[in-house]
């Protein structure tokens, strides 16, 4: 199924779900069912075992003790296993702009979070990941500075079949490459699937409100957030057209060279 027809699949059941009387649609149930993506019922919410986790934090350290890559380790409080990976030596401050989503299936966690960890530090790659404390769609993110950076990320695991093999599948909002999501922006460190979430909650209550649930699909939902940026009607006009950008791309076979300023350093 191509990642249009996925789309068009979640936006008929928003679609039926919204018909229920009295039903309303919220952003946090749409970012849960984001998370949950291609999952298994049993995979839903499995913790990442405390022997998968204490191996990679384990392989980093090393990395780190080698020389390899500089990192400071942490653990956030809404269940992400985070660490920062090789970041620059000189003690800039990394400008990441690109974020990497790597849908890890359950069984082969630790093997394809250790490997990728390995590469970026192995690589000298300006990086900051975030692995989950439980299983998810987006169970490891990846930032990185520059589309360079993500062509070498996605050329490793797209040549390799074992670590080809590991991959699952991401939600379809986010634009594919060879099994990963791939999105950028400059705004790395919040969540783009949550923000995408409460702007389709309030398209669908919308269209309820005003007895146009019949109407719903994906390119009214976009045309809806193009119509809010030309008319000036939205707080966060950056927010939107990175939403913009990035379905455009996939329900019009775009690339993101069609986005790019042709001097542009963030050219993929």
């Amino acid at each position: 199924m191509s990642q249009t027809d996925q789309i068009e699949n979640i936006m008929s059941k928003l679609q039926n779900y919204a018909t229920i009387p009295n039903g309303i649609i919220t952003a946090e149930e749409i970012e849960k069912a984001f998370r949950n993506y291609g999952l298994n019922p049993i995979e839903i919410n499995k913790p990442i075992s405390e022997h998968t986790r204490t191996e990679i934090f384990d392989m980093l350290l090393q990395k780190m003790n080698d020389g390899k890559c500089t990192s400071s380790l942490g653990f956030i409080d809404d269940g992400w296993n985070f660490f920062e990976t090789n970041y620059p030596r000189d003690g800039r401050i990394p400008n990441f702009y690109w974020k990497v989503y790597i849908p890890i299936k359950a069984e082969h966690y630790g093997f394809a979070a250790k490997n990728v960890i390995s590469f970026l530090c192995n690589n000298g790659i300006v990086s900051s990941c975030k692995l989950s404390g439980t299983m998810r769609s987006d169970s490891m993110i990846v930032n990185l500075e520059n589309a360079d950076d993500v062509t070498k990320l996605n050329e490793y695991l797209d040549t390799i079949p074992s670590l080809k093999s590991c991959l699952g599948n991401h939600q379809p909002f986010i634009p594919d490459w060879n099994g990963i999501g791939v999105i950028r922006g400059n705004d790395v460190k919040t969540s783009y699937t949550e923000r995408l979430s409460g702007y389709l909650a309030h398209y669908i209550n919308v269209c309820k409100q005003q007895n146009r649930l019949d109407l719903i699909n994906a390119e009214s939902f976009l045309e809806s957030m193009k119509n809010a940026l030309a008319n000036g009607m939205v707080q966060r006009p950056d927010e939107i057209q990175q939403i913009v950008e990035h379905i455009d791309i996939i329900l019009n076979d775009k690339d993101y060279v069609q986005y790019d300023d042709p001097e542009s350093q963030h050219k993929l």
